[in-house]
């Protein structure tokens, strides 16, 4: 499911890149002055996802432990924007157009429930399965050597220091890969785009803008390092 799917959206996200490119927008459209690049970085984000997730989707056939925990956090992410956005399509009425004939309002429905429901149903599941006791047990290894071979915790030198230290835990990793990739990029994307900035509802426009987003991109980078190295200060500054 999640190699299919991830293979069926990166083709979508390639189409969509293919009209971005060769399509240029008309200089007499009404629209924002940075809206392609805009487009142009929400399609590579998007395509990047859809690849992590193929690497998932194989790393669950090679039994991978780090894999599992990182279906979890797709299925949770799935479950909170396709549930989201299912509810506010319950919630908020839509207005037929006023040529469409009566029963086209359901078909908007149903197809608007299956975009959302069926991706919120997939993450359910995906939820329900990687936290089930037999299955977590699949993506441990087990050891089968006997105790008597194992050596004696006197026999065992000390680690060093550098060896001793706990290790990252996958969710922080996979947060740290984010925020270090995405630093860089909204670098770009901003410099690209001059969007103004808005600080408590001001918005702060031309070298200022600039200045504003670069020192708060370098903050962002600065606490994922920090993270990375597992520092005390890394955590209020991520928060």
């Amino acid at each position: 499911m999640a190699i299919l799917g991830s293979v069926l959206t990166l083709f979508g996200l390639l189409i969509s890149l293919f009209g971005v490119l060769a399509f240029p927008m008309s200089p007499n459209a009404q629209m924002p002055p940075g809206i392609r690049v805009i487009s142009l970085a929400m399609l590579f984000i998007f395509m990047a996802c859809a690849v992590f997730r193929i690497v998932t989707g194989v790393g669950l056939l090679r039994l991978k432990n780090w894999v599992r925990i990182s279906a979890l956090l797709w299925s949770e992410i799935t479950i909170f924007f396709a549930g989201f956005a299912l509810l506010l399509s319950s919630i908020i009425p839509i207005p037929p157009p006023r040529t469409a004939p009566d029963f086209a309002i359901y078909f908007v429905c149903a197809t608007l429930f299956l975009i959302y429901g069926l991706p919120c149903a997939i993450g359910t599941w995906w939820l329900i399965l990687f936290t089930r006791k037999p299955v977590v047990a699949q993506f441990v290894p087990s050891f089968q050597e006997p105790l008597a071979s194992a050596p004696s915790l006197a026999s065992v030198p000390p680690l060093p220091a550098a060896l001793a230290r706990p290790g990252l835990p996958v969710p922080l990793a996979v947060f740290v890969v984010m925020v270090v990739i995405s630093s860089p990029l909204n670098v770009w994307f901003l410099l690209a785009s001059h969007l103004p900035a808005i600080f408590l509802g001001v918005a702060i426009r031309g070298w200022a803008s600039t200045v504003f987003y670069g020192f708060f991109c370098l903050l962002t980078l600065i606490s994922g390092i920090g993270l990375f190295k597992l520092q005390k200060w890394s955590y209020p500054l991520a928060v």
